[in-house]
């Protein structure tokens, strides 16, 4: 049933986006309220409290007070904050940014070693699964009735915003210039191989440019698609079933409170809040620093006019022979200058700054005016840009392209989803690490450059998207929430990558074959219109098709012009006429109609007469191209070619518009690109500020103006950080790896709060159908408590103390049916001897390496025991919060804590009745 519910969602939510597309505003209230019922089957037995009605406070108010919190004044001159959080994030962030402007090349080697080294050495299987089981728990509560059928506030309540206004703004959100700066370039990148790909034919050993260019798109659509998408989703679920239904304020910290209840409001969700807002931040910029990046390479292709390779606006003076030699990299040679804008660190910072400061007036401007209106109008924007591309391209081509990548994707799923390059991070054979013999396979980076960097991207949005979604989606069912924040998203992903990455790469391929790619990395022009027809002619740059191109057909390029042939052919033993329709021969090609002499035998013998044969004849059927000047074979290139993988990535999007008509043309769909670029640039801009200050004001849904004034600068200063961190390289790849480093760094943390917010979520799901209790019985004091402070310190030096006294309390354990006692005595003096053994063995590992190993592998056993005795506790007492891999994670990770908490468990609950 839930199967079936979520598939007529797919298709309702489709339908009503067209309707509403289309509908007078009026209509649109109408179009929201006409979801299917909730089944009778999805209602629990057990029926949960009712959410809090909208502009119900009291719950928010009620953990202000719990939480630290300061809040006077009025909206204009006032202040609202958690001033642990806010200073301690607020310090880190601006230590970081003194950091990067003070010791540029230090800071730069610093995040790489840690980015590029040490999280894809030993984090890339964590990464790669980790979104795999979000992936599961998602379709889980998506697909069970009860769960899906949760709606995110009052069940009466209609949701906050139109279909349509409410995906613009999680869509301009959640994706921001990536979608730009990527559009054409990574789709090309991964058909070319770019970084030792491991599909590449020229790498496996097999196969085709065709099957590279469809498994192109299905990376890149694996790297934007659902997996893109789930640390968004996973976050934003829970957030708004805490915030809409339970009354918490919207902040990350309260995802935790179906694992560790009250003690949200304590140090653990301080730190919760800090690191959201620190992982914002840094997700955040690295959107901003590309976006900066691409806005300015676009803003100097319309200054000097530059339009295939060719800047019309720049003079034609000696002293600008090298208008760009004022870019990143570049020097001005003596007597040279630099013309108008320049692709620099230094114009790239202006950019943010100009940016922060619209984007401030944005967030100024609040959630209703100014996010909701820019949202509506740059997702329209971009889908004009998106339908031009499609019509003014190969339309029908970009089509097949995109259902055939479709198919692929979804064959290639599960394979691309758990890919980790284990075998090509060995390296190659002569480093001795295991490398392939046969020096086939993908390059050991290639991971880390591009699906490990995403995952961090991503990730490190998760806290500001998750947040921004949860808020504009009050109202909505659960099951509506993960399809309009998934599904809908990523075939709309699909749909704008595999347009413009059809086209982008149909461009390289024309480039390729064309020889235009040939010059290009032999230092000559990458534009095809740098060449006139005698140089493309001299270096065979262009087409030799076996006949006439038709000149009606796509441009006069994909098709033989035909001639209709009507002659005398041989029917059995009949002679009659009729019409073959034959390709026009080129260049000294054979004549298709040619015939050397009359037949004289057979039923044409005598109908077909020398007249017929001759090419000067009104009356000829034969020999029709025979005799007579005839067009060459060899066809130039169109000047709208571009060898796309000779340029900067920062280029090929302008570059494959500017390929759609003349220089006016091109110059106007480069604007409107720009627009786009820009708008998204502040959308993203101001809705992380936003989300943002709400976090470090402890959740407040309209903080005062100064304090997001002060998140804004702070986010524009950061992205401004680290372009400046690779200012000093000589080219734009240092403040890109700074910018991608960010991302990656910065995720990896969070992805351990994904997970406890995936389990947050199937237990709140439960909570909320009634399937077990919010008021379960836990733990008589957290884990991380240091309230027992002397049972700590023994626990640290001499676990197995405490341990013999929770084993012979609880018992269940071996030779307790002989005596208690004892049973406890050994089993302490067991676990004892492990941990002791265990450390013993590390401190010998300073003589000889592999002691450590013994070591590590003797307190996994130690940690597994003592899990399973936190088990046996939470049997014993009837404890409902916890499961077997926290019971391990919490015992391998804090033996002293788990083992103090045992003991005050069986201590004060002594007196409970023990099962079993």
């Amino acid at each position: 049933q839930g199967l079936l519910e979520t598939l007529q969602w797919i298709l309702y939510a489709w339908a009503r986006f067209v309707i509403e597309s289309t509908a007078a505003p009026s209509n649109m209230a109408a179009v929201e309220n006409e979801a299917p019922a909730v089944p009778e089957a999805a209602v629990s037995n057990e029926v949960p409290a009712a959410a809090p009605a909208a502009g119900d406070d009291s719950q928010m108010r009620e953990a202000f007070k719990r939480c630290r919190h300061v809040e006077f004044g009025n909206k204009i001159f006032g202040l609202c904050i958690n001033p642990v959080v806010t200073l301690t994030s607020t310090i880190l962030i601006w230590v970081f940014v003194i950091l990067c402007i003070a010791e540029p090349d230090y800071m730069l080697k610093a995040m790489n070693i840690a980015a590029f080294g040490w999280i894809p050495e030993v984090w890339t299987w964590f990464y790669i699964v980790s979104q795999d089981i979000w992936i599961l728990v998602l379709i889980f509560v998506m697909c069970v009735s009860k769960y899906g059928n949760l709606k995110l506030g009052p069940d009466d309540e209609p949701p906050q915003y139109s279909f349509v206004t409410w995906f613009s703004m999680l869509f301009s959100a959640g994706v921001a210039v990536g979608l730009f700066y990527y559009s054409v370039a990574e789709p090309v990148w991964h058909y070319k191989g770019w970084g030792g790909a491991r599909w590449a034919h020229s790498v496996k050993g097999y196969g085709n440019d065709n099957e590279d260019a469809t498994h192109a798109l299905m990376i890149t659509w694996y790297h934007w698609g659902v997996h893109g998408w789930i640390p968004y989703t996973t976050m934003g679920a829970v957030l708004a079933i805490m915030s809409h239904r339970r009354g918490f304020p919207m902040t990350i910290r309260y995802i935790f409170w179906p694992l560790i209840g009250e003690r949200c409001y304590g140090w653990v969700g301080d730190a919760v809040d800090i690191l959201s807002i620190m992982t914002t931040i840094f997700g955040v910029c690295t959107s901003l620093g590309l976006g900066a990046m691409q806005v300015n390479q676009g803003m100097q292709r319309l200054d000097h006019g530059f339009y295939r390779g060719k800047a019309y606006n720049v003079p034609a003076d000696p002293k600008y022979a090298m208008p760009t030699c004022g870019g990143t990299g570049k020097t001005c040679l003596e007597g040279m200058e630099s013309y108008g804008i320049q692709t620099n660190v230094g114009t790239q910072i202006g950019i943010i700054v100009v940016i922060t400061l619209v984007a401030t007036l944005s967030v100024i401007s609040g959630m209703d005016r100014g996010i909701v209106n820019l949202s509506r109008f740059n997702f329209s924007l971009g889908m004009a840009l998106l339908l031009s591309v499609l019509f003014l391209g190969e339309t029908y081509f970009c089509l097949d392209a995109v259902v055939q990548a479709f198919g692929y994707y979804l064959w290639y799923f599960l394979k691309v989803a758990f890919q980790t390059d284990a075998f090509e991070r060995l390296g190659k054979s002569a480093m001795g690490l295991g490398g392939a013999p046969d020096g086939k396979g993908g390059s050991d980076s290639w991971l880390s450059g591009w699906t490990i960097f995403y995952w961090g991207w991503w990730i490190s949005w998760a806290p500001f998207c998750g947040t921004f979604l949860a808020k504009i989606s009050r109202g909505r069912t659960l099951r509506q929430f993960i399809l309009g924040t998934l599904i809908i998203p990523s075939l709309y992903s699909f749909v704008w990558f595999g347009i413009f990455g059809a086209e982008g790469i149909r461009m390289q391929r024309m480039a390729d074959a064309s020889g235009v790619c040939t010059a290009a990395y032999a230092g000559q022009s990458a534009y095809a219109a740098q060449y006139n027809e005698t140089q493309k002619k001299a270096m065979g740059m262009g087409w030799t098709p076996s006949c006439v191109l038709d000149p009606k057909y796509h441009g006069g390029f994909g098709k033989c012009k035909e001639f209709a042939w009507t002659r005398f052919v041989e029917v059995g033993q009949e002679c009659v006429k009729s019409t073959k329709w034959v390709g026009v021969p080129c260049g000294d090609l054979a004549d298709p109609t040619g015939m050397k002499a009359p037949p004289t035998a057979g039923p044409c013998a005598g109908k077909i007469t020398a007249e017929h044969l001759d090419p000067s004849s009104s009356s000829k059927m034969y020999n029709h191209f025979s005799g007579g000047w005839r067009p060459p074979c060899f066809v130039p290139v169109q000047d709208s070619v571009v060898c796309l993988y000779n340029q900067g990535t920062t280029d090929i999007f302008f570059d494959q518009l500017a390929s759609y008509g003349p220089r006016g043309f091109s110059d106007m769909l480069c604007v409107v690109g720009m627009v786009a670029l820009v708008l998204y640039f502040v959308t993203s801009s101001d809705s992380g500020s936003f989300v943002v200050d709400i976090i470090s004001a402890n959740g407040h849904p309209d903080p005062p103006i100064p304090q997001r004034i002060f998140w804004s600068f702070t986010e524009g200063a950061t992205a401004c950080a680290l372009l400046a961190a690779g200012r000093n390289m000589p080219n734009s790849d240092g403040s890109l790896k700074a910018l991608q480093s960010a991302s990656m760094v910065s995720g990896l943390p969070y992805t351990f709060i994904l997970f406890w917010c995936a389990q947050s979520l199937v237990l709140l799901c439960r909570e909320e159908a009634g399937v077990i209790s919010k008021d379960r019985k836990q733990f008589q004091v957290f884990i991380m408590s240091f309230a027992r402070w002397q049972s700590l310190l023994l626990a640290i030096v001499a676990p197995g103390v405490g341990i013999a006294r929770v084993i012979e309390e609880v018992g269940g354990w071996p030779f307790h049916g002989w005596n208690r006692k004892a049973a406890g005595r050994i089993w302490g003096a067991v676990m004892q001897g492990m941990y002791l053994a265990a450390i013993i063995f590390v401190i010998c590992s300073a003589v000889l390496y592999q002691w450590c190993i013994v070591g590590l592998v003797i307190y996994i056993g130690f940690a597994t025991l003592l899990g399973l005795l936190r088990t046996s506790v939470r049997a014993a007492y009837q404890i409902e919060h916890g499961d077997l891999i926290t019971d391990f994670i919490c015992a391998c990770f804090a033996p002293m804590f788990t083992v103090s908490q045992l003991e005050e468990q069986v201590e004060k609950d002594s007196a409970a009745k023990i099962v079993g």
